[in-house]
């Protein structure tokens, strides 16, 4: 490959780096040809693309895309590379069917969603969530279930407080009611 055409497949890269929502590294290493076509073919189907990168050239397009490479084992042996610009999720769910289906082939080398790399320990985690949409409010959930806790907490000895007090001033009232009705029942004698 000439040094321009590197050039303006490092910058097709950076383009589909940075306008996809999930991009996923694989290493179809042991995958046959007919099955990589299979797999090719069920991905497009789903709108996702697919291509095989020469590794240098992959690591120019991440670091110009000013991506974070937690890895550089990302970087070795043939790599796939999956985008997504739909739901991140999605692609995660597919490939992992595939793998079931294949041995555990393509391997995940790397995952990075909404531009941020996700360790691939955590792939088990995400792919219960449908969408993305239901990961996030899941997680405001997380979020919002301490909170509302720690205010009821907080607010409980306030009300608390104001309940008493209106208790004494409903008492003191009462209190001052009786005695007006008993000094006009000893003036009357």
């Amino acid at each position: 490959m000439k040094r321009a055409q590197q050039e303006s497949f490092v910058q097709e890269i950076q383009m589909k780096l940075k306008e996809s929502t999930s991009v996923i590294l694989v290493d179809f290493s042991g995958l046959p040809v007919p099955k990589q076509t299979m797999f090719r073919k069920s991905l497009s189907e789903h709108g996702l693309r697919y291509s095989v990168v020469k590794n240098t050239l992959l690591l120019r397009g991440f670091q110009n895309a000013g991506l974070p490479i937690p890895s550089k084992d990302w970087f070795r042996y043939p790599t796939g590379i999956l985008y997504s610009s739909s739901d991140p999720l999605t692609p995660l769910k597919l490939l992992r069917k595939y793998q079931e289906e294949n041995d555990g082939i393509p391997k995940i080398k790397g995952i990075v969603l909404e531009q941020e790399p996700v360790p691939v320990s955590l792939l088990d985690k995400l792919l219960p969530y449908d969408s993305k949409k239901q990961l996030l409010a899941e997680c405001i959930g997380g979020i919002m279930s301490p909170l509302s806790l720690l205010s009821g907490t907080l607010f409980s000895p306030l009300i608390e407080l104001v309940r008493s007090l209106e208790q004494i001033a409903q008492k003191k009232s009462e209190e001052a009611s009786s005695e007006n009705g008993s000094s006009r029942i000893s003036s009357g004698d």
